[in-house]
């Protein structure tokens, strides 16, 4: 089960189902933290088929519905709280009952709030569902501290970083017993035990509130035949050039150059788009090179304009005529296969869009040659594997370039700082003076030194830090790539790849509590590398815990893993394979970063997964790109709050979308913890024609020195162009003739989620609660 599945049925299970009103209809009443955990993982059908008539936000003015029980889903919050009893302060209670759902437990003071008001005698049920953190994707959840960066290096006093640590160590425990997990707990120490780090400080939270929970309820950790977790805690300064290079996989690159937010895209001629799973283009090429994504829209729009009928019978129309009969049995065909083509063309319009909104930046911002220098430094040799020989005055040439961006200079000049580990002072003035760096931004590099940056060069050396094995580059010299500007590879990837081969640095990542050597073992290597399928059965060094699961009320029968496919048309090729079970090869593996995880990180985790055969679930305070990791090194010196907090994953929530996220449901149960109110994934496989493996003498790169940015856009404009010639509208006519829908829309605009609000329109209709009463 996945992260997003936990959640999405501890909402469905153990709220909404648990909530079965005489009349069968209820409203749900949300404030904004439980909206937008209800958005990463429901959407309104989700909803509407649990016989949920309205959602609406509890501070809004909301139409009452006196006949109807109520779902009030909030977070443990006063000010949440006061607005529940406030609804029934008034003559006229807005709903018959009420059932409380809080996304974490609430407060003694709330608590004892809620039984003393007016609203006590409405109130049938109380719980705690413990859902308070984010599901992005799949194996990637979020516990919501997007200051986090600051807790960790550089708090106002210690007993405020405590305090900050211990919230985030509650809301990750959360994650984890949600999980049915109890793990095995190391963490990221440079110092080598001399001090204490922010990631040991908050394993060690993380440790006694899963000890406490261990102790207060016999029922966790909860029966499994598979072996015990391993939680790797590690904070930002464990790799600060993943958070400023440019990475030119799609899924960073256009969280980098088109600045999404909670990854939503707005087309110029469109609605915004929320890219996530349920965009079956999006989940397979994600991670891929853009030029891999280019190549691979341009194959699919071709192939689909061949062997889909409406796409065959749209191409044909613009170049022949035809007889009539013809034409009649042309326009069956096109009918019988026009959803799978509206869908499909689509989303081929909006993946090809992005990717030349991408290209545009990329190459307005002249991010060829500042790559290749990321790159040479962060690996610490060129691209044909010599030493480089980059000079100071190299790096100030792009910094002199009135072409290049300011922002692109602040990073570059951020970027060689790190690197180098050590320069002169007079070196790094002249840098921030020929990038003309305002005084914030100057402040910024020098803030780099409070995550463990040497900025001036010492006795020692430029090698006199602790970074042991997981030195930048180490292992990246010598090997061969297929891009050229995709050649460093983050330092997370090396942790997750020793740990699951048992050889990570034990000085470095020290356990709080060592394991037995039979609970970190899994299949053999030789076995993971092969790829054989897993069996399913658990690995015989495996330990079987026999306590049943701390909140488990009943079973839950299994779901299609296949649920968010559509399964015909253009994307019969992407359907997601049922998830295979990698525990069975070794224990599960969830890494936490504390102040931020990146794209390409995230990648990373998927990568080790799928090479090694073995789960990975990635964690974090927030994701970040470029422009958020710079903006909080700017703060990072100051205390208190000196610009308004950024929001944790995205902007301000709305109400379910009916195109977003639908994972299926899982094959285990949900958890809730109730109060007594009188005081007591599969990460899909690639094709070999997208392998990352090297296949040319030589490595590839985007841009004009080579060719390939040109060719690129060659391939762009191509798609963009046969994509364009598929003028059919909704109704395809007999002849020239054509027309719209009635609703006055191009048929051409009409997409998967317009069709699906029609479509649950209609069937609302059916129900009859369509009409308020």
């Amino acid at each position: 089960m996945t992260v997003k599945d936990v959640i999405k049925n501890k909402i469905l299970q153990d709220m909404v189902q648990a909530v079965n009103p005489p009349g069968k209809w209820k409203v749900m009443v949300v404030d904004d933290e439980a909206l937008r955990i209800l958005n990463t993982v429901c959407k309104l059908s989700d909803l509407t088929d649990e016989h949920v008539i309205s959602v609406e936000g509890l501070a809004k003015r909301r139409q009452p519905y006196p006949d109807r029980e109520a779902i009030y889903f909030i977070s443990p919050d006063p000010a949440s709280v006061q607005r529940i009893i406030d609804d029934y302060t008034q003559p006229k209670p807005p709903y018959a009952a009420i059932h409380i759902f809080c996304s974490a437990p609430l407060s003694d003071t709330l608590f004892e709030k809620i039984k003393r008001s007016p609203a006590s005698k409405f109130i049938q049920s109380l719980k705690e569902l413990n859902v308070d953190f984010s599901a992005p994707e799949s194996h990637v959840f979020t516990v919501d501290f997007p200051n986090s960066l600051k807790t960790a290096f550089n708090p106002q006093t210690p007993s405020l970083q405590n305090y900050e640590l211990e919230k985030i160590a509650k809301r990750l425990a959360s994650v984890l017993a949600s999980l049915g997990e109890y793990p095995y707990i190391r963490y990221h120490d440079p110092s080598g035990g001399k001090k204490a780090s922010a990631a040991g400080k908050l394993a060690e939270l993380v440790q006694a509130e899963l000890d406490s929970l261990s102790r207060i309820n016999p029922n966790f950790p909860p029966q499994t035949q598979y072996q015990r977790a391993i939680l790797v805690i590690m904070d930002r300064a464990v790799d600060l050039l993943t958070p400023i290079i440019h990475s030119f996989s799609y899924q960073a690159m256009v969280m980098d150059l088109l600045g999404l937010e909670d990854m939503k895209y707005s087309p110029a001629d469109g609605d915004p788009v929320k890219l996530d799973e349920s965009d079956l283009v999006w989940n397979q090429a994600r991670h891929w090179h853009i030029a891999e994504v280019m190549e691979y829209l341009a194959d699919a729009v071709n192939k689909f304009t061949t062997e889909n009928k409406a796409a065959a019978f749209a191409m044909k129309r613009n170049n022949s005529g035809g007889s009539s009969l013809d034409q009649i049995q042309q326009m069956k065909d096109t009918m019988a296969h026009l959803p799978q083509f509206q869908e499909m063309k689509a989303k081929y319009s909006l993946h090809t869009s992005l990717c030349h909104e991408a290209m545009k930046a990329y190459n307005g911002r002249r991010l060829e040659r500042i790559s290749q220098i990321e790159q040479d430094l962060a690996t610490g040799e060129t691209s044909d594997g010599r030493s480089p020989r980059l000079s100071l005055m190299e790096v100030i040439s792009l910094l002199d370039d009135p072409r290049i961006e300011h922002e692109e200079k602040l990073r570059l000049v951020m970027f060689y700082v790190i690197a180098q580990n050590g320069m002169s002072d007079s070196d790094r003035q002249k840098l921030m003076e020929h990038a003309k760096l305002t005084l914030e931004e100057s402040q910024a590099v020098h803030n780099l030194s409070m995550l463990g940056v040497r900025l001036s060069a010492s006795l020692m050396g430029r090698k006199g830090d602790n970074k042991g094995q997981y030195a930048y580059g180490m292992r990246d010299k010598g090997k061969e790539h297929k891009f050229e500007n995709s050649r460093f590879t983050p330092i997370i990837k090396y942790i997750l790849e020793d740990q699951v081969k048992n050889v990570v640095e034990g000085i470095t990542f020290p356990w709080v509590r060592e394991p037995p050597s039979s609970e970190l073992g899994g299949r053999p290597m030789t076995w993971a590398a092969s790829g054989s399928a897993a069996s399913g059965a658990p690995s015989a060094a495996g330990s079987v815990r026999t306590k049943a699961s701390w909140a488990t009320r009943r079973a839950v029968v299994s779901a299609n893993a296949n649920g968010t496919a559509t399964g015909s048309g253009g994307l019969a090729g992407l359907q997601p394979r049922p998830t295979e079970n990698l525990r069975a090869n070794g224990p599960r593996v969830i890494v936490f970063v504390l102040g931020g995880l990146t794209p390409s990180e995230l990648k990373a985790c998927y990568d080790v997964m799928k090479d090694q055969q073995r789960e990975i679930i990635a964690g974090s305070t927030h994701l970040i790109n470029p422009m958020h990791f710079v903006e909080d090194v700017k703060d990072l010196h100051r205390h208190g709050p000196s610009r308004p907090p950024r929001p944790a994953g995205s902007s301000r929530a709305s109400l379910p979308e009916r195109a977003s996220s639908s994972p299926s449901i899982g094959d285990r149960s949900p958890r809730s913890t109730a109060r007594d109110m009188n005081g007591g994934s599969a990460y899909p496989a690639r094709s070999s024609k997208h392998s990352t493996a090297r296949t040319d003498s030589a490595p590839a790169i985007i841009g004009p020195r080579t060719g390939s940015s040109g060719a690129v856009a060659s391939r762009i404009g191509n798609i963009e162009n046969r994509l364009a010639g598929m003028n059919l509208s909704e109704r395809p006519p007999i002849g020239g003739a054509s027309g719209k829908p009635a609703n006055g829309r191009s048929a051409l605009r009409e997409d998967s989620a317009s069709r699906s609000v029609n479509i649950d329109k209609e069937r609302e209709k059916k129900k009859g609660w369509f009409t308020r009463k």
